[in-house]
């Protein structure tokens, strides 16, 4: 198998760090990093920043309901293996890494790209459907705008463009924040309608649409990427 060049080795690492590559990808990637040194170097260093982000990130106190979830338990269930064993607890467990890797990236990418907007007021990070993170989108409220940028350059097939769509929830259909470029970053300046429902918006969505966007107000083709919108911390 031939051998990823520098900028994906360097995106597969993260990914492996942060414990979204998985399955054969993740063997393979562990098979590489034992053979070639530059893999390990690649691992460890984003492991160094990943760190040095965790410890700025607040505790988080948890709800007395789940200590006292816990307690109940143990009590129900003497042997701590049996805790220990329970698909639930693990699906529990799951959640949250799931979440503090999140956390992680879009701290990372706070840190690393300070781009317009400088203080977001919303951070999304998109992804694909192999769950990889491939946009990140950070809402400016006091501007009325929002950025726009790929993580890594997209194939977009001729004559189609990307979508960018807000999710208001409560069975409400999709709006259109406007038509994006497949890779780099870009800036789109929201009209007062727009961002009236940004405000309350639950996630975002990227569809392929025909060329120029979609011709009927909503999304025509398939939704590609999406992602919740998180507030970002002040």
């Amino acid at each position: 198998m031939t051998k990823p060049d520098p900028e994906n080795r360097n995106l597969l690492a993260g990914e492996y760090v942060l414990g979204t590559l998985r399955g054969a990808a993740r063997r393979r990637f562990e098979q590489l990093r034992d053979q070639d040194t530059q893999y390990c170097e690649d691992a460890d260093d984003w492991e160094k920043r990943l760190n040095l982000l965790a410890e700025a990130i607040p505790g988080i106190e948890p709800p007395p309901s789940l200590w006292e979830g816990i307690e109940k338990r143990i009590r129900q269930t003497s042997p701590m293996r049996t805790l220990w064993r329970s698909a639930s607890f693990w699906r529990g467990v799951s959640v949250v890494a799931t979440a503090a890797a999140a956390a992680l990236l879009v701290l990372f990418i706070q840190t690393q790209q300070p781009q317009a907007p400088q203080a977001p007021s919303q951070v999304a990070v998109l992804s694909d459907k192999e769950s990889k993170p491939t946009w990140v989108i950070r809402t400016d409220f006091a501007e009325h705008r929002i950025a726009v940028e790929t993580l890594r350059p997209q194939d977009q097939p001729q004559g189609t463009s990307y979508e960018l769509w807000m999710i208001p929830g409560a069975n409400k259909a999709p709006v259109s924040l406007g038509v994006i470029a497949p890779e780099g970053t870009a800036t789109i300046a929201l009209s007062n309608a727009q961002f009236d429902i940004l405000k309350s918006a639950a996630a975002l969505g990227i569809s392929l649409e025909p060329a120029g966007g979609s011709p009927t107000g909503a999304p025509t083709g398939p939704v590609l990427y999406q992602g919740v919108l998180i507030p970002a911390r002040t």
